[in-house]
C-alpha cells in the first residue's frame, strides 16, 4: 500500500523537537508539506509543498483540492501535527502494523509523557493496537475511501474539533478497523490549543465556536470512549470483557508514575472504568440524515 504524510506546518519548522518532516526519506512513505503562513522563502528538499493560510483541516481540504491525482495515487494518508515527537524506525512499524491489519481509521499512541486529549490514547505497554471508537485529530491515518468521505466535511473547517467524535462510524468496519495502535508509541510535548487557538485568533476563527456549529450541523454526541477489543504484543487477542477491563486499568497504574506532563484525574479514571463497562460503542455517535459526505 502506497502511501502519502501531508504535515501542516509553519515555513520554517526547524525549531519543531523532531518534526515528521525531517524523516523525509528514512520512511515507508512519500512526504509532502502544507505551509500554513506567508514565508514563502523557505527552501526544503521535500518536492511537494503547498501553501494555504489557515486550519490544519481546511487546510488539508485545499491541498487535495489542488492535487486531486495523490487520492488515487496513494491507498493511505496520514496527517501528524507539526509538533510530533517520533523516529524513523517507530513512524514505519506504525505504517506496517496498519497495512497488516487494514485499518481504515487508526493512530499512534502517546508515550506516557505527552500532552493528551483523553486518556485512551495513552499507549498501554502490553498490547500491539486496541480496537477503539475514538481517534483523535492530532495525527489520524486514514484509507483512501475514508478520506473521500470525510474531505467535503472539512472545507472552511479549520479545527474540525467534534468529527473525531463520529468519523470512526463512517468506516465500513467500525468494530475491526478503527484502532489505537500502541506498538508505535510517539511523543506530543507542546501543549494542546494554545498554539493552534492562537493561530486561528489571527485569522477571525473561534475554534469553539466552530466546533459547536460543527456538532449541531451533523447532530454530533459526544460518545463514551471504549477499547472495543485488543491484541497484546505476544498475540493474544482480547474481547471486551472484564479481564480486557482488567488489563486497561493496570497498565494505566503504572502509567500513572510516568505522566510528567499531564496526571489522570479522579474523573477521567471513573470515566475510563464505567464507559468501558457500560457503553455501548456501536450507539449512533451522529445524525446520519444530516450527514452529506
Amino acid at each position: 500500500m502506497k502511501t502519502l504524510v501531508v504535515i501542516r506546518t509553519k515555513s520554517n519548522p526547524s525549531n519543531n523537537p523532531a518534526p515528521v518532516s525531517a524523516l523525509a526519506g528514512k520512511i515507508n512513505a512519500d512526504i509532502a508539506l502544507s505551509i500554513y503562513d506567508d514565508q514563502a522563502d523557505w527552501t526544503t528538499e521535500i518536492e511537494k509543498v503547498h501553501f494555504y493560510r489557515g486550519g490544519k483541516w481546511s487546510g488539508l481540504y485545499d491541498f487535495f483540492a489542488c492535487h486531486p491525482e495523490d487520492l488515487e495515487n496513494y491507498d493511505l494518508f496520514w496527517f501528524p501535527d507539526d509538533d510530533i515527537e517520533t523516529d524513523a524506525p517507530t513512524v514505519n512499524r506504525f505504517l506496517e502494523i496498519v497495512k497488516r491489519q487494514r485499518f481504515e481509521l487508526a493512530q499512534p499512541a502517546l508515550s506516557p509523557d505527552s500532552y493528551y486529549s483523553s486518556p485512551i490514547v495513552l499507549a498501554h505497554d502490553r498490547f500491539e493496537f486496541r480496537r477503539t471508537n475514538f481517534v483523535e485529530l492530532m495525527m489520524p491515518v486514514m484509507d483512501r475511501t475514508m478520506l473521500k468521505r470525510l474531505l467535503p466535511v472539512f472545507e472552511e473547517r479549520h479545527a474540525a474539533l467534534g468529527i473525531d467524535l463520529m468519523w470512526h462510524q463512517l468506516a465500513s468496519y467500525p468494530d475491526r478497523n478503527v484502532a489505537i495502535v500502541d506498538g508505535a508509541p510517539m511523543g506530543h510535548r507542546r501543549q494542546r490549543n494554545t498554539h493552534l487557538k492562537n493561530r486561528m485568533k489571527d485569522l477571525s476563527v473561534d475554534i469553539q465556536v466552530e466546533k459547536r456549529e460543527t456538532m449541531s450541523a451533523f447532530g454530533i454526541r459526544e460518545p463514551w470512549q471504549v477499547v472495543r477489543s485488543a491484541r497484546t504484543k505476544d498475540g493474544l487477542d482480547l474481547s471486551r470483557s472484564v479481564r480486557l477491563l482488567a488489563a486497561l486499568v493496570n497498565d494505566q497504574f503504572r502509567n500513572q508514575g510516568r505522566l510528567e506532563l499531564q496526571r489522570m484525574s479522579y474523573l477521567e479514571w471513573a470515566g475510563m472504568v464505567v464507559g468501558q463497562m457500560i457503553c455501548r460503542p456501536d450507539a449512533p455517535a451522529f445524525d446520519r440524515s444530516k450527514w452529506k459526505g
